[in-house]
């Protein structure tokens, strides 16, 4: 065998198996959400839930995915508040911001480690 055909083989034999792992891990995870397939697209699209290789691994990739949905909702409700000149509409869109702040401070709860937070 020549060189070239010798590195193929190698990057074939060590990538592949992580790669079918990875799909495995996602498919699995997915499969017990109610949206699986944002889940997935979600998941597939990130390089690092691909690396991860086990749930925890995918968990941070979820957060961090979820925590930036989340933040943009909110910067969207609050601009829509600050456009806004309907008193009614005001008092929904403050409920609404409120909303998405405790789900921001669980989502940021949920992303530290639970070793950090037994202190």
């Amino acid at each position: 065998m020549n060189t070239i055909s010798n590195v193929f083989l190698v990057l074939l034999v060590t990538l592949w198996p992580s790669q079918i792992l990875a799909q495995n891990l996602i498919t699995s995870a997915c499969d017990h959400t109610l949206y699986k397939e944002l889940c997935r697209k979600t998941l597939e699209s990130d390089p690092a839930s691909r690396a991860a290789t086990n749930f925890e691994g995918l968990d941070k990739v979820a957060l961090k995915h979820a925590t930036s949905a989340a933040t943009q909702i909110r910067s969207k409700v609050t601009n829509l508040l600050n456009g806004s000149s309907s008193k009614a509409i005001k008092g929904a869109l403050k409920i609404a911001i409120r909303t998405t702040k405790v789900q921001l401070d669980n989502l940021r709860t949920r992303a530290v480690p639970w070793h950090l937070k037994i202190q």
